[in-house]
């Protein structure tokens, strides 16, 4: 409907002037104001707006929107690129995150598994320190004991020599050494000193 009108604005303006291509030539009042020189202005004004608009419609604005989704897609590749290189640094540092937390956890267990050894390192060590200390303090109360009693015998039987010869020099008696021996040995004993004398 719109495409007749103009058609026939078109054709009216043709056809129904007096001037079509040229202005008035009168020099009555102001020029713009001069209708016969409309369908003149009017034709031209069409035809220049109709090329302009053809050549907006069919070259500049095809360019211009072909730009306009060129620059569209460069960015939303650009996004989706900047998007996927967050994404992709985000795993990373979770990677990160996770080996440094593993690696944290192994070394806590090495520690753990190093004190642990350590104690039980420390614990047979000084047991077996503690065995052999006490092998050595049971061997040397046992040669105490061996060297306590050859001493007290040994004392046993200069005190009986002793007291033979004390006894034959004062008095001249001779006693029996054996006699002797055995009240010593029950005087030593009265006082504890010959326990396992034999």
């Amino acid at each position: 409907m719109a495409y007749k009108l103009k058609l026939t604005f078109l054709i009216f303006v043709t056809f129904y002037s007096k001037i079509t291509f040229a202005a008035s030539k009168s020099n009555e009042g102001m020029p713009q104001l001069d209708v016969t020189t409309y369908p003149s202005l009017i034709f031209w004004l069409v035809l220049t707006f109709g090329f302009t608009y053809i050549v907006l419609k069919y070259y500049v604005t095809p360019r211009m929107s072909e730009i306009l989704n060129h620059r569209k897609e460069k960015i939303d590749n650009d996004l989706f690129e900047a998007k996927k290189a967050r994404e992709s640094a985000e795993e990373n540092k979770s990677n990160q995150d996770k080996s440094i937390s593993a690696a944290k956890q192994k070394a806590i267990e090495i520690v753990r598994e190093a004190v642990e050894k350590t104690k039980v390192e420390l614990l047979e060590a000084e047991n077996l320190v503690k065995d052999k200390l006490s092998k050595k303090l049971a061997m040397a109360e046992k040669n105490i004991l061996v060297t306590k009693n050859e001493s007290l015998k040994n004392i046993n039987k200069l005190s009986s020599e002793i007291a033979v010869l004390i006894s034959d020099k004062v008095s001249g008696i001779e006693i029996n050494k054996n006699l002797i021996s055995e009240s010593i040995n029950e005087e030593m004993k009265s006082f504890n000193l010959l326990k396992n004398l034999k």
